[in-house]
């Protein structure tokens, strides 16, 4: 899969861009000729795995605000933004959800897989097949983002792709620069591959810059064989000798016991230990992730974390809130009293402070602990250990026939059902989804412990 050269440039903003060189064995004018005419609205189409920084970089091309977040689900829909760059008839993102394949049951999979084909569009816009996909790969997880890659390519589309986190993905590399990473990829995919910063316009609208290709890579049509490619892939990254990495990029040759990792995950020989144009990209983890991980998902100290987490968090919900709470009902009951002393008794008076004032202030008292709840659900999301909780709540929620998805909404309507109810349509299965709709209300919150209290007197005066 050699080819002469390839084309690389380091801008001053740090994107670095990696073109596959037109050979007539790769066929480079052929996948030049899928490109789309300039002169016309782009169509791109944003594909990549959860939290990969895929609506990060469509909120940055584009200026909006979509959410956000470190759970997957966030994107259930296709999403249209039109993207802020100099091109002549400019650019239409479709920020896609994130999948981990087109091919699963799952509701994201298929809005991505019809999107892709042509068969659907966001509201209000024709149906038709993109011009084009902005692939988003994870590179510090490129063996899982690369099996989405292969299927994403298999299309045909004309395909350019982000590489984001790329600062880490170096790190980790042991002296791989991003240069030589990102050229790598370029040549095992046969299409244009841009490095980025999703967080950064000028390191983002390098993406831009860059005219989609369709590749010429024969892509396996096997889930196993996929995956297969997928691991290869992502265990070593070709470059011919001479070819253009950028300056001051490091080449550090593949150990023997990267050759038979690489062997062991592709099911095969591993071509990681051939010439000296093989590089190998290895993939680490944090140490200090995994050993956490090891006791937050552990069959034993999981739940017991999981337990005290949630009571620090109610804890808190149901305490600190407590000042901010009093501040407002004082503030409220002073308000009323001033509209009874300014207006004189009767009907009037009487409904705009026992009505008007008070109505609000009942209402607005418990602002407090749901903005205090949904600040310490961020915040476990930040961490990344609500992801985790899911898991661990996986097993305490399935004899109630609900799964690991419904953790969130159901954390979410503790302090207000609608939100909570909102936040299933995540949940794939339509069974669960209404189970956990259905359950969602029942879910305490301070507005209802009054009403329990009351009902509890009422039913039992003893």
């Amino acid at each position: 899969m050699g080819t002469e050269t390839d084309k690389v440039a380091s801008g001053e903003s740090g994107v670095v861009r990696v073109e596959p060189a037109s050979t007539e064995r790769d066929g480079g004018s052929a996948a030049r000729a899928g490109a789309p005419d300039r002169s016309r609205v782009w169509r791109l189409a944003l594909v990549g795995n959860p939290n990969t920084g895929k609506t990060t970089l469509f909120n940055t091309l584009t200026g909006l605000r979509h959410r956000t977040s470190n759970f997957p689900g966030t994107t259930q829909e296709a999403r249209l933004g039109r993207a802020q760059c100099a091109h002549e008839g400019g650019v239409q993102l479709i920020d896609l959800p994130g999948v981990y394949s087109l091919s699963l049951a799952v509701s994201e999979s298929r809005v991505c897989r019809a999107a892709l084909l042509g068969e659907a569009a966001p509201a209000g816009e024709r149906a038709v097949a993109p011009d084009g996909v902005l692939l988003v790969v994870d590179a510090t997880n490129l063996s899982r983002n690369l099996t989405l890659a292969g299927e994403v390519l298999g299309l045909g589309l004309p395909t350019v792709v982000a590489l984001t986190m790329v600062d880490r993905a170096a790190k980790a590399g042991g002296g791989a620069s991003v240069a030589t990473l990102a050229a790598g990829l370029a040549a095992a995919l046969r299409c244009p591959v841009v490095a980025c910063d999703p967080r950064e316009i000028r390191s983002a609208g390098g993406v831009l810059g860059v005219g989609p290709a369709a590749t010429t890579l024969e892509i396996p049509n096997n889930r196993e064989a996929l995956e297969r490619w997928a691991a290869e892939v992502a265990a070593r990254t070709r470059e011919t000798p001479g070819s253009g990495s950028a300056p001051g990029s490091t080449v550090r040759e593949p150990s023997a016991r990267a050759a038979k990792t690489a062997s062991r995950r592709a099911g095969g020989p591993s071509r990681a230990a051939s010439p000296p144009d093989t590089l190998a990209f290895h993939e680490r983890h944090s140490p200090t992730t995994d050993r956490l991980d090891n006791v937050l998902m552990h069959p034993l100290a999981g739940p017991l974390a999981f337990a005290a987490v949630m009571a620090a968090v109610f804890w808190g919900v149901f305490s600190l809130a407590t000042v901010p709470m009093d501040w407002i009902d004082a503030g409220f009951a002073w308000l009323a009293g001033a509209v009874h002393g300014v207006l004189p008794s009767g009907p009037v008076a009487d409904l705009l402070s026992d009505g008007v004032v008070s109505g609000v202030g009942a209402t607005v008292i418990f602002l407090p602990q749901i903005c205090l709840l949904f600040f310490l659900i961020a915040l476990l999301e930040d961490t990344g250990y609500l992801a985790r909780a899911a898991f661990v709540a996986d097993r305490l929620l399935r004899p109630f026939g609900l799964r690991g998805h419904a953790f969130v909404p159901l954390l979410s309507s503790h302090a207000c059902a609608l939100p909570g109810i909102m936040a299933c349509r995540g949940i794939p299965d339509p069974k669960e989804r209404l189970a956990a709709i259905l359950v969602a209300p029942f879910m305490t919150c301070s507005a209802r412990l009054p009403v329990y209290v009351l009902l509890t007197g009422i039913l039992f005066p003893g």
